[in-house]
């Protein structure tokens, strides 16, 4: 462990408060375990007994012949070795902390590879369509993007298709028709199907789940409801949860609400009636599907972050320094111990900040800053932890021009990954 990795833990600890586990004694406690290599990488369960038992005395000589046909058969096996160990690759769990893997971005249509340690892109995939917003799966093995055959911004919104490929951008294949208003789509924990939102008998906001092999498509029909930010809960991903949005921009029938994926078994989780039309936006969920983030405007005008149970519906404020405007959501640590939201100042400057998710600390501020209005109506700020939660990847400014950095958590320099129209930026999740 670093000097610079020890920061971050120094700083997690002065913010959580001595009631709180011991960040560093837990990291170093669970980096001291090394793991037994797996039973299965051993040679000997390749091959038989009597090649791999050692025998006493010289023996008789071996004839040449024999002597090739062991050499053929010893790199047979050893070739057989490498395919069962690439093909048993242990793969992350959908949730919790993993290890950094690849780094993929869209920038200007293009879905490119991004050096981690330099941030140099190269192409990944490459056709005529406009590409952008790469997700990888959960285990890190598919990349999940959406493309349009014509360029965004320049005339009509235009249908957009959900295309999948493999992790190193091979095998692209798209798994939807092209759809109007597709969007804020999600990986079901075990990548065998995602959920999205689009138009649908006339209807937009409506509920679709696809099989990621491409083998059909189905619109949860029975759900009246104009939905957003619609996700998976953790951890078994039985339920979608969402917030429904009332077309007539009324606050009847807003809400956060989960429903099965095949359509049944709609419940409410907010229990309290929505303050106004703007209540319960920007919803985003905990590693362990207990909590959900949501974004309140409350009497003044300003907005404010808050936590629901899931389970009892019970809704508490994130702290605030000064009364002072946050907004943006809860964007949680890999971990669930952290969340990463937008602080909004009264001249209507806003940043970064990440704080213990129990809320025992207004936590720090980090990262670019952007200015926007007071009353935090037009801030463009987007946020999202790295899979081994020790850097916020953040992009500055909208769909049309963006800019992503990479900000450390421990205080080192930010980096600028790209910039760009459609600039998003994703991180593949390794086991550890």
């Amino acid at each position: 462990m670093t000097v610079d990795d020890r920061r971050i833990f120094e700083f997690l600890d002065g913010q959580a408060g001595h009631a709180q586990p011991d960040y560093l004694d837990d990291i170093l406690t669970r980096t001291a375990r090394t793991r037994q290599r797996p039973a299965w990488t051993s040679i000997e369960r390749w091959l038989p007994v009597d090649i791999t038992a050692q025998r006493s005395g010289l023996g008789r000589p071996v004839p040449w012949r024999s002597l090739a046909v062991f050499v053929a058969l010893a790199v047979l096996v050893a070739a057989l070795v490498a395919v069962a160990v690439a093909s048993r690759r242990a793969l992350p769990a959908p949730y919790g902390l993993a290890q950094n893997g690849a780094v993929v971005a869209s920038i200007n249509g293009d879905i490119l590879a991004v050096d981690a340690g330099t941030w140099k892109t190269r192409p990944l995939i490459q056709d005529d369509k406009f590409d952008f917003s790469p997700v990888f799966s959960r285990d890190g093995t598919k990349m999940l993007f959406l493309q349009s055959d014509t360029p965004i911004g320049q005339g009509p919104d235009p249908k957009l298709t959900l295309a999948v490929a493999d992790a190193d951008g091979s095998h692209v294949r798209a798994i939807t028709s092209p759809m109007l208003d597709l969007g804020w789509f999600d990986w079901s924990p075990d990548g065998s199907r995602i959920v999205f939102i689009a138009v649908a008998n006339g209807r937009s906001g409506v509920i679709h789940v696809a099989n990621a092999d491409g083998t059909g498509v189905t619109a949860i029909g029975d759900v009246e409801l104009h939905a957003h930010y619609v996700t998976w809960l953790p951890p078994d991903g039985r339920e979608i949860v969402f917030r429904s949005e009332p077309e007539d921009g009324s606050t009847d029938g807003l809400g956060l609400f989960a429903v099965h994926p095949d359509g049944s078994g709609l419940r409410p989780l907010s229990v309290n009636a929505p303050t106004n039309e703007s209540d319960y936006q920007s919803m985003t969920v905990s590693p362990d599907g207990s909590t959900l983030s949501f974004t309140r405007w409350l009497e003044d005008g300003r907005p404010r972050v808050y936590l629901l149970d899931v389970r009892s519906g019970v809704e508490r404020e994130l702290p605030t320094p000064g009364r002072l405007a946050q907004r943006g959501g809860g964007t949680f640590s890999p971990d669930g111990r952290l969340v990463a939201y937008e602080r909004i100042a009264t001249s209507g400057e806003f940043q970064a900040v990440v704080a213990p998710a129990d809320g025992s600390s207004t936590g720090v501020v980090l990262g670019p800053k952007g200015q926007g209005l007071p009353d935090g109506s037009d801030t463009g700020l987007t946020l999202a932890f790295s899979p081994d939660g020790s850097a916020l990847m953040e992009r500055l400014g909208g769909d049309d021009n963006g800019t992503f950095w990479w900000v450390p958590l421990d205080g080192s320099p930010a980096s600028i990954i790209g910039a760009g129209a459609f600039n998003f930026v994703d991180v593949q999740r390794l086991a550890r």
